[in-house]
């Protein structure tokens, strides 16, 4: 089939057969009755949040979320709150919902409502479960009646194709099922579509949600076969293609196996170990743990920011905590069905030196860093997010996503920094993540790592001392500098005069520089140029901070975020 999704709404508007049936149907008309203060519900295929501060979440009509794609076969919803999310994933016969977040408090239920076939004639209509039966009598409008069923089928009696939903675990909440019309607010009901079929998992009387918690599945597929008591007795699982005879034991994939930390001096506050779970969908619960000590849990994205793909993970470990020498970390994965499964790597803590001396050059195409890989790149280097790969002109982002971050250098005060790099080009940008708003490449000073915020891992970026960011826009002549205030302040960034020109594909220079004036001050400064050509004179756009709310030391940071970049070489010196 095909599905059309309401990214702002977080559900399914219309289910297009084969054949050109909407098996929803929802109509601009009907978003009337999507009023918070009146929300009925209309035709769509959602999760219901009927409750709490995310009320009417999930309903297509309403802009109380923001999706992105994943992957290629997976939508992210998250509400625009951020304390609830959930997944869409499709396969070849259906497309499956996972709730991944939502708070303790908050009942939910998983709603399909709409047209048969795409009509609304109640009289050709067929429903079934497999304890009731096939049933074609239409019970009084919209007057539910309620069971606990885990699959409900649907079906016209014309065509030779049912429409299955089912959840995948089975439970002991109440569902929902209804004959109601399609807009309680228009009085021609027949225009505005007529009658639809309701289904609630997880509802009870008065439209009550049931459900609570994350970790709910269900199934919305077609089978290409008429409705019968024999079809309803064979598993879902096997009509929907959900089944696996064995299910896959997941695989524990750190990216970078061989990893050292303060060889030259600690970048920042923690210490960063990346890597994937594959299939995250299998996935109970992840863990880890240092030295065989007690277990973290471990946070497996997307999360919308650090964690970019579906079971990437980030153990972020304060580097206070953990003492010179050699260390394993333990990474252990608990699948639905029971299956356990772990895997270690060891890394390498140095004695942290006073200072990361200056001045400081690293070249990324050095016959020697090449031969001896990403581990050399580690001692000189840290990557504090994302999937980089040493190539033969440097390192390159494997992934673009939201800040992609590799960071030299440790308590650098007053310093000037080259970067050569080539830009590959940019995701552009949009409202929600992973953009959100902004597509750049970016230098940021004196920074001293996330600020610890109770997340998995931090995502907090300030305070840090400033961020250059070159907005990356299409045509390329519309590109321009920014520099974001480092403070934990309601400052607002200050843009260049003027939009500069940025080489896609060609290798170039970034410039940074911070320097402590006489007033106290620290004044920053950014620009770039072709490395071809000859630096400009002037800056591109400068930012002064007071020393009160500035930080006096930190790291160079470089910091793609969802953009290609190549980074060939570093240098920085002492002011």
């Amino acid at each position: 089939a095909v599905y059309l999704y309401d990214k702002a709404g977080g559900g399914f508007s219309r289910c297009i057969d084969r054949d050109g049936r909407d098996w929803i149907g929802f109509q601009k008309e009907m978003a009337q009755d999507l009023s918070l203060a009146k929300l009925k519900g209309g035709p769509g295929l959602h999760c219901a949040i009927l409750v709490g501060a995310d009320r009417g979440a999930g309903f297509p009509g309403l802009d109380l979320c923001r999706s992105f794609q994943v992957q290629g076969d997976v939508i992210r919803t998250e509400t625009l709150s951020g304390s609830l999310a959930w997944e869409w994933s499709f396969g070849e016969t259906s497309v499956q919902f996972r709730m991944l977040k939502v708070e303790a408090d908050v009942a939910w239920c998983f709603l399909y409502a709409g047209a048969i076939a795409g009509s609304y004639n109640g009289g050709e209509k067929m429903w079934g479960t497999p304890g009731i039966g096939i049933r074609s009598d239409l019970q009084a409008a919209d007057v539910p009646i309620h069971d606990k069923w885990q699959t409900v089928f649907f079906a016209d009696r014309e065509l030779k194709r049912t429409l299955a939903i089912h959840q995948l675990q089975s439970d002991q909440v109440v569902d929902q099922l209804a004959y109601r019309k399609t807009s309680q607010a228009v009085e021609d009901v027949e225009k505005a579509g007529g009658w639809m079929w309701q289904v609630s998992f997880g509802c009870g009387p008065n439209d009550m949600p049931l459900i609570k918690g994350k970790g709910a599945e269900f199934a919305f597929g077609f089978v290409e076969q008429p409705l019968s008591t024999d079809l309803m007795q064979t598993a879902a699982d096997e009509l929907l293609s959900l089944a696996n005879e064995v299910e896959p034991v997941p695989d524990i994939d750190f990216w970078y196996e061989q990893q050292s930390f303060g060889k030259l001096g600690v970048t920042q506050r923690w210490i960063n170990i990346l890597g994937n779970i594959s299939p995250a969908g299998t996935v109970q619960q992840a863990r880890y743990r240092v030295d065989g000590g007690d277990w973290s849990e471990l946070s497996l994205g997307s999360d919308l920011h650090r964690l970019a793909r579906s079971g990437d993970f980030n153990v972020e470990l304060s580097t206070a905590a953990v003492e010179p020498g050699e260390h394993d970390l333990e990474v252990a994965v608990a699948t639905k069905s029971g299956e356990r499964t772990s895997k270690s790597i060891r890394f390498v803590v140095h004695p942290d030196p006073v200072f990361w001396k200056l001045p400081y050059a690293i070249d990324f195409r050095d016959e020697g860093i090449q031969r001896e890989g990403m581990a050399a790149v580690h001692e000189a280097a840290q990557i504090i997010d994302g999937k980089w790969a040493l190539q033969t002109d440097g390192l390159r982002t494997m992934e673009s996503w939201y800040d992609r971050v590799v960071g030299v250098g440790k308590d650098w005060a007053d310093f000037d920094a080259r970067v050569l790099l080539t830009i590959h080009g940019f995701t552009p940008s949009q409202k929600g993540p992973p953009t959100y708003g902004v597509s750049h490449c970016g230098l940021a000073l004196r920074w001293p790592g996330h600020t610890a915020d109770g997340l998995q891992p931090s995502r907090k970026w300030f305070p840090m001392g400033c961020q250059g960011e070159l907005l990356l826009r299409r045509p390329a002549s519309e590109c321009r500098w920014r520099a974001l205030p480092g403070a934990e302040t309601n400052s607002r960034p200050v843009y260049a005069e003027e939009d500069s020109e940025v080489p896609f594909g060609e290798p170039m220079y970034m410039r940074a520089q911070v320097q402590t004036l006489e007033n106290g001050e620290s004044r920053y400064r950014f620009k770039h140029w072709l490395a071809s050509e000859k630096e400009p004179e002037s800056w591109f756009v400068t930012q002064a901070e007071d020393a009160s709310a500035d930080l006096q030391s930190g790291a160079l940071l470089i910091v793609p975020h969802n953009s290609d970049v190549t980074i060939h070489a570093i240098q920085v010196s002492a002011l």
